[in-house]
């Protein structure tokens, strides 16, 4: 039976291994469970208990014990142990302790090699075992154990099998790269696990201490049961002797009573224990069920990152090799460039030579243009001097536009705050009106009250008129007077040091007229430098005036609000000395009554006394308030007049800036205007020069006209007065027929020429579009085409100085005809002008050598440029379409791995379920 079981699982084992790549889950307790299998079938010795361990430790390593028991639920019956997961981790533990294990066994595939059961390292395994060179590796996770071990071991336990290499080889450059952070994770993790272990240590201690208590509870319910069953008894007996006696036993035993107290005591204190037992427990298993959750989540998360590493990695390798490449073609693109400059350096060399060869014909003639060359590019160069200084005039006229927009601005936002301190001021005319309002109220009120306080005084007359018919009765009350009168005079004491206090209120009023004073100097001083402000403001412009306008109307309101104030505060002043004058006519009437009638009585005197005094007392309050308001209103007013004053500074200023901005206008127009004239003359002076050259050059077409007709009369005159020179005309005309063939060949060569300046301008545009190309596929050529540019503009001229060259040889040929028709006057013998006419076409025999030589050689050279433009187009064709077919196969590679993945997840699933369901039912 056994034999069966380990003969299927070796082969599940070996299934699961062959489609390893495709696999996304570990491989480690897989391998592990081979290399035990194959040690099991060498060994006779090894128990059977081992082959049970490996199985049951491959399938708790491998997968998480719920997806078993999902899996294989309808295979067993309610009441099976597999079911019950307290029972199935004790079933695990025990099969890890036959085989002296010491961990436990988790969902996310550890390797079983950080502590390998005896049975696989015995004695008896010979060189099997040597030869492979097995070594335990440390405790990590399943990646790195298929890196380290599989690369070492899986060609010697599965030779025929040749998988997952390049699989294997990918995880090891990840393992590589990713070695340290990994192992910072495998030490939290088993951290975490250390741990979990303590604390479920700590938390079997804390249930045996539970369980613990719970039996001292039991033992001391008993004990309250047997206490309350003996206090019974006594308690029975107490009831009968008092029905016997009628009084309660003095002596009785309180000691039972006791005991359940102190018991019930600890009763209440062992459930609050454990209830804060049961609080901590479930509050660290919360805290650690999190903590894994986390530290699983952070190991995904840190194997996405490893593999998006892989990618860049992968990525800026293939970009290295791509900049390489191109570095290598810009290095053979640069030795080109060297040796075609080396050429055309020789092409130059050889111009050179015929330039020295054709200069001294040359220099007679372009002497005069030469110097009105320059005197044309003098010109040309004050000119551009001048049109840079009205750039610099421009630019700068730009510049202060700028910085009167920005004043502009700065302008604009004085006006916003000026808009602001109206609101402000508006609301603080608004609180001050509701002030005034408020005062007048209250002087209202004030003023009832003061006509109320008369009539109190009419009555108490009344009263002392009344109560003078009852002297006669108060008689007995004189000696009370007495005393009486020494209050009066405490009174009159105090109603002294009111006066003092009105006294030196009235001094303080006079202190705040001065201060007025002052603010209406201030106020005067103000106006002033509000006229002067006017004046200039006026020059400035009408957005001043009109914020001067304003603040002339705030001024305006001010002072008004200022008026009506002083108004108040002097109608104020006259209510105070108009109640100062009743208080003292009060105090004299007090005095006589108390002097006339000493014998009036107490209540009478006391309740006039406390009436003056309250309403001295209100006036003061009154007087205070009135002026502590005034304070207020006359701080405000300062605030007001010192904003105006910042506002009116601020306003100057920007006049100022104004001003200097204006000047500066004025100057730089003045400078355009100087500058243009300069120009005007420049242009004149300029118009003047062409003139005079199309005048020079009219007159040297005059002068060749005249030329050409003395030519046409000699010649005349030479056939008139020489028939005999016949032969001599003929050989002329024969050479003037070879002039017109070179000069027909010279307008074929300028054809060629402005065909050649047609090809390298196209192929100056093509090498323009490649550039573009190769500065998008890499940014290191760029010296390369710059080089590239500067040869073909060297060309260009090199093309064009030939051009010239060739014109000035169509002159020094017409020079020559000259010099011949002179030759044929001067000359008389024919031996003489036949050495001369053989020595002309020697020499134009050699000009048109070195013009074929030049046209072929510019030719060679156009056709190698032209082969290898092609040659690199065709090059980076090649390589865009190399580029685009690897682009193409390797998505064709993704889609096929990726529909191989899903199949083999499909066929992996399939198989544990088979393989599991097979191993327990042998079991």
């Amino acid at each position: 039976m056994l034999s069966k079981v380990i003969s299927m699982v070796y082969f599940y084992i070996l299934l699961l291994s062959e489609i390893k790549e495709q696999l996304s889950l570990p491989l480690g307790g897989s391998e592990a469970c081979l290399r035990t299998f194959r040690v099991v079938r060498n060994n006779e010795t090894a128990g059977h208990s081992s082959v049970l361990v490996c199985c049951l430790l491959f399938i708790c390593s491998y997968l998480d014990v719920s997806w078993f028991v999902f899996s294989c639920s309808d295979w067993y019956y309610a009441r099976s142990p597999f079911l019950k997961s307290h029972l199935n981790a004790d079933i695990i533990n025990h099969l890890y302790e036959l085989n002296e294990i010491q961990f436990d066994v988790a969902s996310r595939g550890y390797d079983l090699d950080s502590e390998w059961p005896t049975f696989a390292r015995l004695r008896t395994l010979g060189s099997a075992v040597s030869v492979h060179g097995w070594r335990p590796p440390s405790r990590c996770s399943s990646v790195n154990s298929l890196v380290s071990s599989y690369s070492q071991q899986a060609q010697d336990f599965l030779p025929g099998q040749d998988f997952g290499t390049s699989l294997l080889g990918d995880l090891g450059e990840l393992g590589e790269l990713s070695c340290s952070a990994t192992e910072d994770l495998r030490i939290e993790l088993d951290q975490s696990e250390l741990r979990q272990q303590q604390l479920l240590e700590q938390v079997r201690l804390l249930t045996d201490q539970s369980a613990e208590l719970r039996q001292e509870v039991s033992d001391l319910q008993q004990k309250l049961f047997a206490a309350e069953s003996a206090n019974q008894e006594p308690l029975k007996k107490s009831d009968q002797a008092e029905k016997a006696n009628g009084q309660w036993p003095e002596d009785l035993d309180p000691k039972p009573q006791e005991t359940s107290r102190h018991l019930e005591e600890r009763l209440s204190i062992a459930e609050n224990k454990n209830m804060e037992l049961l609080a901590k427990l479930d509050g660290a298993l919360s805290e650690k069920g999190q903590q894994v959750a986390n530290y699983c989540d952070s190991a995904w998360k840190i194997q996405e990152l490893l593999s998006k590493l892989k990618e860049v990695e992968v990525e800026r390798l293939e970009a290295k090799r791509e900049s390489e490449d191109r570095g290598r073609k810009a290095e053979r693109l640069v030795q080109e460039l060297k040796a075609r400059e080396e050429k055309l350096k020789e092409s130059e060399e050889k111009l050179g030579k015929l330039r020295a060869s054709t200069e001294d014909d040359k220099i007679a003639a372009v002497q005069q243009a030469d110097e009105l060359r320059t005197v044309v590019n003098r010109l040309q160069g004050a000119l551009s001097v001048k049109e840079r200084e009205a750039g610099n005039l421009n630019t700068q006229l730009q510049d202060l536009q700028s910085l009167l927009e920005t004043r502009e601005q700065q302008v604009e936002e004085m006006k916003k705050e000026h808009e602001d301190l109206q609101q402000k001021n508006t609301g603080l005319k608004e609180s001050l009106d509701v002030q005034i309002v408020s005062l007048q109220e209250q002087i209202k009120a004030k003023k009832t009250e003061l006509s109320a306080s008369t009539q109190k005084v009419q009555q108490l007359e009344n009263q002392s008129r009344k109560l003078s018919g009852l002297s006669q009765k108060l008689e007995c009350q004189s000696k009370k007077l007495d005393e009486y009168k020494t209050q009066c005079t405490n009174l009159m004491e105090i109603n002294a040091k009111l006066l003092q206090t009105v006294k030196r209120t009235e001094e303080s009023s006079r202190e705040l007229a001065q201060s007025r004073a002052a603010m209406e100097n201030e106020l005067a001083a103000l106006k002033a430098s509000e006229k002067q402000l006017k004046s200039k403001l006026d020059l400035s412009g009408l957005e001043v005036e009109e914020r001067e306008k304003s603040l002339l109307e705030e001024n305006q309101r001010l002072e008004e609000s200022i008026q009506q104030a002083r108004i108040e505060s002097s109608a104020k002043d006259l209510e105070m000395q108009k109640l100062e004058k009743e208080l003292k006519e009060l105090h004299a009437a007090v005095k006589e009554k108390s002097e006339g009638f000493d014998t009036r009585p107490e209540e009478a005197i006391v309740k006039k006394e406390e009436q003056n005094q309250d309403l001295y007392l209100s006036k003061t309050f009154e007087t205070g308030q009135a002026a502590s308001r005034i304070a207020l209103v006359e701080a405000q007013l300062d605030l007001n007049m010192k904003e105006v004053s910042r506002l009116q500074e601020e306003v100057v200023e920007l006049r100022a800036q104004v001003q200097v901005t204006a000047d500066e206008k004025m100057k730089l127009q003045a400078l355009q205007e100087v500058t243009e004239s300069s120009r005007e003359d420049l242009r004149a002076q300029a118009e003047q020069l062409k003139a005079q050259v199309e005048e020079l050059n009219r007159q040297h077409v005059e002068e060749l006209l005249r030329c050409r007709e003395r030519e046409e009369a000699l010649a005349k005159e030479r056939d008139n007065e020489a028939k005999a020179r016949g032969e001599l005309q003929a050989q002329v005309a024969s050479m003037r027929e070879d002039l017109r063939i070179l000069k027909r060949q010279n307008s074929t060569l300028a054809l060629e020429n402005g065909d050649a300046r047609e090809a390298l301008h196209r192929a100056n545009t093509e090498t323009a579009e490649l550039g573009v190309h190769v500065c998008m596929l890499t940014g290191q050529n760029e010296e390369a085409h710059l080089r590239w540019e500067e040869l073909s503009t060297r060309l260009q001229e090199l093309e064009e100085e030939a051009q010239e060259e060739a014109q000035t040889l169509s002159l020094s040929v017409d020079a020559l005809s000259k010099d011949n028709a002179q030759l044929l006057e001067d000359l008389k013998g024919k031996e003489e002008l036949t050495k001369a006419m053989q020595e002309l076409q020697a020499r134009l025999e050699e000009v048109q050598e070195e013009a074929r030589s030049l046209q072929e050689g510019g030719q060679k050279e156009m056709d190698a440029l032209r082969l290898q433009l092609s040659e690199e187009t065709i090059q980076h064709q090649n390589q865009i379409k190399v580029g685009v077919l690897v682009y193409v196969l390797i998505c064709r590679d993704a889609l096929k791995r990726k529909v191989l993945v899903k199949k083999l997840n499909k066929t992996r699933y399939f198989c544990r379920f088979k393989f599991f369901c097979n191993v327990f039912l042998i079991i």
